[in-house]
Order: structure tokens, then C-alpha cells, then sequence
């Protein structure tokens, strides 16, 4: 993974056009995250937060607002499972700013999609983990974070 995220950056370097080093920019942003989500996996908190912070930079030098959102919204989902939950909460906003009051969808529009006729989910492999939610209210200020099975049904969310 680290040679993919040298090889984009040795690329950059000699990419020519601006769109092409936004581009490249990007995939360092995704390579990062996806480093730091491995480092906050492997209980290495110092290179996690390392990680996570430099796949925001790298979005930001991108020109992609939605991808530096996610980024944020990533490393506040870490702080507040580390026990951050201010600097989470605080990330949380920085998140929501970067792409405008009116950007988020509504939590009345979160509804569940699909049915039986879709199957089960493809990700689903019934493997051991934990998800992590971040409950807001109507306005989208996020008041919690939960940790629940990664397996399980999300039952004990409202």
C-alpha cells in the first residue's frame, strides 16, 4: 500500500496538466485513508491520526470538496471512537461546511432502500468487526456516537 501511495506521488511529480495532479491527488487522498483506517485497526492511534490527516491534505490539494468532506468525516468517526468525542463533533462540522448548509441529506430521507427482491447485502460476509454510527438530529448536529457488531442487524439505533 505504501508503494502504491510513492509510486501516485512520484506520478504526480511529473503529471503535466492540473487536472491530472488533482486527479493523482485524489488517489492519494483514498490510498491515505485507506492507511490510516488499517493503522487505527492495528491499534496504532499516532499513525492512524498521521494517516488520516494526510488524505485530507491530499483531497484538499485535489479541488475536491465531497472526497475532503469524507476525509473529515473519517477522521472524527476515529476521534470519536478513540474517546475524542469533542474533536470528533468539531471535525463533524468542519465536514459539513466544507460542502455547504444544504448539502446533507435530511434524516427523512434516510429511509431503507430495497427489500427482499435485492438479496442480501454484498459486503455482508458475517465476519467479526464493529460498525460505528454517528446519530444527529433533524438539523444534522451529531449528539452520539455507537459502536455496534459488524455482523449484526442495526437493531437499538433510534
Amino acid at each position: 500500500m505504501l508503494s502504491h501511495l510513492k509510486l501516485t506521488q512520484t506520478i504526480a511529480q511529473d503529471a503535466e496538466g492540473e487536472d491530472e495532479r488533482a486527479r493523482l491527488a485524489a488517489v492519494g487522498s483514498e490510498v491515505a485513508s485507506l492507511a490510516g483506517w488499517l493503522h487505527w485497526d492495528m491499534g496504532d492511534n499516532g499513525s492512524a491520526r498521521t494517516w488520516y490527516g494526510s488524505s485530507i491534505k491530499a483531497a484538499r490539494r485535489a479541488g475536491n470538496p465531497l472526497l475532503a468532506a469524507y476525509q473529515l468525516g473519517s477522521l472524527a468517526q476515529f476521534e470519536a471512537h478513540s474517546g475524542n468525542a469533542a474533536q470528533g463533533l468539531s471535525l463533524t462540522r468542519s465536514a459539513r461546511k466544507q460542502l455547504g448548509p444544504n448539502s446533507w441529506m435530511p434524516p427523512t430521507s434516510a429511509r431503507k432502500k430495497g427489500g427482499e427482491a435485492t438479496g442480501p447485502s454484498p459486503v455482508d460476509r458475517g465476519k467479526t468487526g464493529s460498525k460505528h454510527h454517528l446519530i444527529c438530529d433533524g438539523k444534522g448536529t451529531p449528539f452520539k456516537v455507537i459502536t455496534t457488531a459488524g455482523n449484526g442487524p442495526p437493531s437499538g439505533l433510534a
